[in-house]
């Protein structure tokens, strides 16, 4: 989870059966789902990472959030943001 300031918070996944379902709980983000599905998310927070950016140099992000029909997420999850923070340089 992402607190205010950006700063990360610990994400548990538990491989499971079905959809995936992403809940909150306390300070952490619970993800639980098939792996097929999973693999699915992975795929999103990798395409973040590989493309950080959006053509303009601003920070991407890409918005995870059930719909009715959605072919991964659990009705239930709760809708994720994820963000690109980039590091200052250091040294100059």
């Amino acid at each position: 989870m992402i607190r205010e300031g950006g700063e990360i918070e610990p994400v548990r996944v538990t491989r499971g059966a079905g959809d995936v379902l992403i809940e909150s709980a306390g300070d952490s983000l619970l993800i639980t789902g098939s792996p097929d599905k999973l693999d699915v998310l992975a795929d999103t927070v990798e395409g973040q990472a590989e493309h950080p950016l959006t053509p303009d140099g601003r920070p991407a992000h890409t918005h995870v959030d059930y719909f009715p029909g959605h072919f991964y997420l659990h009705p239930d999850s709760v809708p994720v943001v994820i963000t690109t923070r980039m590091a200052e340089p250091k040294g100059l």
